[in-house]
């Protein structure tokens, strides 16, 4: 975990950084049965993806769910495969005297593990400035993994007819195969 917050303090110049968190929308074709009403999201129909990606755009935890991303983080198991792996281990893992955390954008809440950008006002604005840009920044890793994740595995995510269930066995396959060939 210290060569990761390395690669993040190199990168956006901000301390004690293990990954970057966000989800996006997996389209998908409307269900069949009772549970459609589910997997319906900001006029049409999908699941969200949440994934934690390294510096190097590997998957570090993944989670597929319905709705926003706070409702995926809540139903995540994030805090303990955390305490698992040792990825928030606050007494052991230290670096410039700040505890490690994840960055997250404004769709996620602002958590002991989870940074968020300053909303725009406030009394030191300059230095708040500064940070949302080493923020955005840091975060640009995790939409930049979802851009490259996405065109790389465009034919299989696109809207098909099979099962959810399947979609999400394909989503999973997708994630192993991105981290074995990252680029």
């Amino acid at each position: 975990m210290i060569l990761v917050m390395d690669e993040f303090k190199q990168w956006c110049n901000l301390p004690s950084v293990q990954g970057t968190i966000d989800g996006t929308h997996i389209s998908i074709l409307k269900p069949q049965g009772g549970f459609a009403s589910y997997y319906y999201y900001h006029k049409t129909w999908g699941y969200v993806t949440q994934v934690i990606v390294d510096c190097s755009k590997k998957i570090i935890d993944l989670l597929m769910g319905l709705f926003n991303d706070t409702k995926v983080l809540c139903k995540s198991s994030l805090d303990k495969n955390a305490q698992l792996h040792g990825l928030f281990d606050h007494d052991k893992i230290i670096q410039n005297g700040f505890p490690p955390y994840l960055l997250g954008d404004k769709g996620h809440p602002l958590i002991s593990s989870i940074m968020t950008l300053f909303k725009e006002e406030g009394q030191h604005l300059v230095l708040e400035i500064q940070y949302n840009e080493k923020h955005k920044r840091g975060c640009s890793i995790v939409e930049f993994f979802f851009d490259i994740f996405k065109k790389k595995f465009q034919k299989l995510l696109t809207k098909s007819k099979s099962s959810i269930s399947f979609i999400l066995d394909v989503f999973i396959c997708c994630c192993i195969l991105h981290n074995l060939f990252r680029f």
